[in-house]
């Protein structure tokens, strides 16, 4: 193997110079400039960063060609709120079509008792007992029964008459009579005579006198217990509240849950006493009861029969391109009359958001291939449209089909 000469005159480069033996045996290996790592990387990125590229220009033009680019119109559709007052009747009888149906309620509480001292007291004098004389005229001539006649009964007991008579003739066997209003000459109980007390001749020839019927009315003075009108009311007042009260629970017990009250229901109590006011009594009892009363309508049946009618006359009022949004709003139900036999007069205000109805087919299909600013015209003058824009499409032209336009319809905003 042939030595290298001179090696000092290598060329010099990235690695260090060793020195070389002068042995003619000795092996020499010749170092050249190292290559760096990141120059060798640059054509493997360029590649990579090349295919990529090419990657996602397919994909685009895939995208492209299942999802074109479309263009969209943003429509607000007019719309209005539009109220109407509905007036019906309802009825306590078979409704008809145009009616409600309504009933009469009543209730009565259960009766509460109370017993109560009487407390009065009736300083009573003494009383005179009164009855009547008959005076019989056994003479075949009339005769005259003076005023204040005293006739004397079997108990020594004095009466006088209270006014002059005159006796029929007699004719016998039948005898002449006469009847006259007496009283007893002493105040008492006893004046009070029996039947028959007093019989006996008096007057004139041919006269005999009878009381017929007993004398009543005779009392002895002194002091009794009388129940007051105040005692009735004190003892009423016990139970009044828990009474009415509990007629009307009883009565909204029988509202049911559809049903409303035409006003509160009105109320009425009732007091018995088993001794009226100014009565000798000791003790007086008091019954109290209450009855309440009133008038319901059905409201569900008020509220279908408003929103029907709501939406029958507004729809013959705008038309058939607007349409009812959402639900009929209905205010409380006003009672406006009361006639007879349970008859009412109801009002209610029903409204509602009404909305104009857009044929997007046709509109996208009148649109499609017009410029952009003929379009954005045409869509101004559109009968319904309130407001539209155009978006999604940079072309002075909008698509040719139908298809690549969206119409989309925003509903206006709701109260």
């Amino acid at each position: 193997m042939a030595a290298v000469q001179n090696p000092q005159a290598l060329p010099e480069s990235g690695t260090s110079r060793l020195p070389v033996p002068q042995d003619s045996h000795t092996k020499v290996l010749v170092a050249y400039p190292a290559v760096p790592r990141s120059s060798r990387l640059v054509p493997v990125m360029f590649l990579v960063l090349l295919a990529l590229l090419l990657c996602a220009g397919s994909v685009a033009l895939f995208v492209a060609a299942l999802w074109p680019p479309i263009a969209v119109i943003t429509v607000t559709p007019r719309s209005m709120i539009e109220q109407e007052r509905i007036a019906l009747v309802a009825v306590t009888t078979s409704p008809t079509l145009d009616q409600v149906p309504a009933r009469m309620l009543t209730s009565i509480s259960p009766e509460m008792q109370a017993t109560v001292l009487a407390s009065g007291v009736e300083i009573q004098p003494a009383r005179v007992a009164t009855g009547f004389i008959t005076f019989f005229n056994l003479a075949p001539y009339a005769q005259v029964v003076g005023l204040g006649t005293v006739l004397t009964a079997s108990a020594g007991i004095q009466v006088r008459t209270l006014q002059e008579v005159l006796v029929p003739a007699g004719n016998a066997p039948v005898q002449g009579s006469a009847t006259v209003p007496a009283q007893a000459l002493q105040p008492g109980t006893s004046g009070n005579l029996p039947i028959g007390a007093i019989t006996a001749s008096c007057c004139a020839k041919g006269i005999l006198a009878r009381n017929m019927q007993p004398f009543t009315g005779g009392e002895d003075p002194g002091n009794f217990t009388i129940v007051q009108q105040h005692d009735i009311d004190s003892a009423a007042a016990l139970f009044l509240p828990q009474v009415q009260q509990a007629a009307q629970h009883a009565l909204q017990a029988n509202v049911l849950p559809a049903e409303q009250l035409v006003a509160p229901p009105t109320c009425r109590t009732q007091v018995q006493s088993d001794h009226p006011a100014g009565s000798q009594a000791s003790t007086v009892t008091v019954s109290v009861t209450a009855t309440c009363w009133g008038e319901v309508f059905d409201r569900r049946a008020v509220e279908q029969f408003a929103r029907t009618e709501f939406t029958q006359q507004i729809q013959v009022r705008l038309g058939t391109h607007f349409q009812l949004e959402g639900v009929v709003w209905l205010a409380a139900v006003q009672v406006v009359a009361q006639h007879e036999h349970g008859i009412l007069t109801l009002s209610i205000l029903a409204s509602g958001l009404w909305i104009y109805q857009l044929n997007r087919t046709a509109l996208g299909h009148l649109l499609a291939g017009k410029p952009r600013n003929d379009a954005t015209a045409l869509l101004a003058r559109t009968p319904g449209i309130l407001h539209a824009t155009i978006s999604g499409w940079n072309a002075a032209i909008l698509p040719t089909d139908p298809a690549q336009i969206q119409m989309v319809v925003v509903a206006p905003h709701q109260p």
